[in-house]
């Protein structure tokens, strides 16, 4: 009778920890164990177990040029200890210029739970675990949930239906594999690393880990005798402790996969000033050719078709409509970082692009570009919002539409990622308020920099074409990237909230449309 009593005891927590699961931001989490119950004195294997919809990836410790680590905070009794997370051997991910490290199709994030317990008791082990991770294509969303399960305590081994699963993935963390014969060289602009009497190890990459800042991308690797050289490129800075993780097959075994974690020289590297700079000079590049991406042209096209209608102003009309138009730009980014940095202070898993993550704003901005594409094509009179172009820029109202231009350009601009944003955002999440507004101030300067020549050099708004009856022309082919940005906003809705949504929408602006209709034949 007892035994049977434990094993229905056993039989209702595995069928309580099934329920131990999550579908959100194109991922499965499910939280798993080795063992059915703890067993005193024994550790207990658990992991977070991702299965990730195509073209989706989640992160390994170091993210590389974008991304977050995911986040896992434990709530245990007296007594226990959770250990980990424990990755295992990451991919490399390319996203546009951005190198990533982490986990296509699936992920597994290891732990051990230890406890002290010396006898079987009758009382469960209550466990929460709140997890965070980012799930990533070409936007990122954030994902969280709350698991809680009670195990029973038990001197049985009974494994549980996800043990092979466990099993799996256990072979895929690194591993010691005795001293290796490492020869680090740190030069002006790459470090090299000979691992000495390798003849038995085919190298296939090295993963540099957070704190060593060389070049991403995938190092050179080559075979001289019994020697394995590995190049990396990147500036020069001191060697950390264990520097990154080297993955290998043994020769004799196959395709099988093993890693280990390299060691350095031993010592941190020391703190410079470069990391800041960098990442303010590759915030300002990103910010620059933010201007070229695709979600950004549609009101870049709406605040170059007000320049050209308004060039014959006069250089103080450029100069003060730039500085304005810059002015809403650098607000946005300011507010944008610091809304970042309290959301992420307050335990939130967010990232770069985090805003359109709230169905809401995506709703407000398809509805505001339906509204601009129509106003350009004439079937609908917007003039009385001081929005679009065209406006008067003599009153007060017409500052505020270029303002206002301005932080339309960064709400738009936000989910996309220029080439060299992915490095210094990285770093400028991780960092103090300070730095971080310093960083989201440079993407905005990089972004504005064009209109800000204007505003210094007005004399450059001479080798624009001058207004005539071409300009109508232009203004309505212009509304056809308005409509093509309502098309990508509504596929951000469904992915963010449901398929169902985008069909409200849609139905929303058919409704919308038969009223401007209604409204003028009755004016007629």
């Amino acid at each position: 009778m007892k035994t049977f009593i434990s094993l229905l005891i056993l039989q209702v927590s595995w069928l309580a920890s099934a329920a131990l699961e999550t579908k959100q931001a194109h991922s499965v989490a499910q939280l798993v164990f080795e063992e059915q119950a703890i067993t005193p004195g024994r550790n207990l294997v658990l992991g977070l177990y991702l299965e990730l919809e195509d073209g989706w990836h989640s992160y390994w410790s170091n993210p590389g040029d974008s991304g977050a680590t995911p986040q896992f905070k434990w709530k245990v009794p007296e007594g226990f200890v959770v250990t980990g997370p424990f990755f295992s051997v990451p991919e490399r991910i390319e996203v546009g210029s951005a190198v990533n490290f982490g986990y296509q199709k699936e992920a597994f994030y290891r732990f051990e739970l230890q406890n002290n317990l010396t006898q079987v008791s009758s009382r469960s082990i209550p466990i929460s675990l709140h997890a965070e991770w980012l799930v990533c294509s070409q936007i990122c969303i954030p994902a969280q949930f709350q698991f809680d399960f009670s195990f029973p305590v038990s001197a049985e081994l009974e494994p549980s239906p996800k043990a092979p699963l466990i099993a799996r993935f256990q072979r895929t963390l690194p591993e010691p594999v005795g001293p290796l014969n490492l020869d680090w060289k740190v030069e002006e602009d790459e470090t090299l690393l000979e691992i000495r009497d390798s003849s038995s190890l085919e190298v296939i990459d090295v993963f540099p880990k957070n704190d060593w800042k060389v070049d991403l991308k995938k190092p050179k690797i080559e075979r001289k005798g019994n020697s394995t050289l590995v190049t990396f490129k990147g500036p020069k800075s001191g060697l950390p402790e264990n520097p990154a993780l080297l993955v290998f097959r043994r020769s004799g075994e196959g395709d099988t996969i093993h890693s280990t974690e390299l060691t350095g020289r031993g010592g941190a590297a020391p703190q410079s000033t470069s990391g800041f700079l960098g990442a303010f000079l590759f915030a300002f590049l990103g910010g620059l050719l933010l201007n070229l991406m695709p979600c950004v042209f549609p009101v870049l096209s709406i605040k170059v078709f007000s320049v050209l209608e308004q060039a014959g102003k006069g250089k103080a009309w450029v100069r003060h409509s730039s500085l304005v138009y810059a002015a809403g730009i650098l607000v946005s980014f300011s507010l944008l970082g610091l809304t970042l940095a309290a959301l992420r202070s307050w335990g939130e898993a967010v990232g770069w692009g985090f805003q359109l993550q709230n169905p809401y704003l995506l709703v407000i901005l398809i509805f505001l570009f339906l509204c601009l594409g129509a106003s350009f094509l004439g079937g609908i009179d917007l003039s009385w919002l001081q929005v679009g172009a065209g406006q008067s820029l003599t009153n007060q109202a017409g500052w505020t539409g270029e303002f206002f231009s301005g932080v339309l350009c960064v709400v738009v601009a936000s989910p996309c990622t220029a080439p060299f944003m992915g490095a210094a955002l990285g770093y400028a999440i991780s960092q103090p308020l300070p730095v971080l507004m310093t960083v989201f101030l440079a993407l905005g300067i990089g972004l504005s920099f064009p209109y800000l020549i204007l505003s210094t050099v007005p004399q450059a708004a001479r080798v624009l074409p001058r207004p005539g009856l071409w300009m109508e022309t232009v203004k309505e082919v212009m509304a056809f990237p308005l409509f093509a940005t309502v098309i990508w906003l509504l596929w951000v809705l469904a992915q963010s909230a449901t398929p169902f949504a985008g069909i409200g929408v849609l139905t929303g602006a058919l409704v919308s449309g038969i009223g401007l209709w209604a409204n003028r034949i009755k004016k007629k």
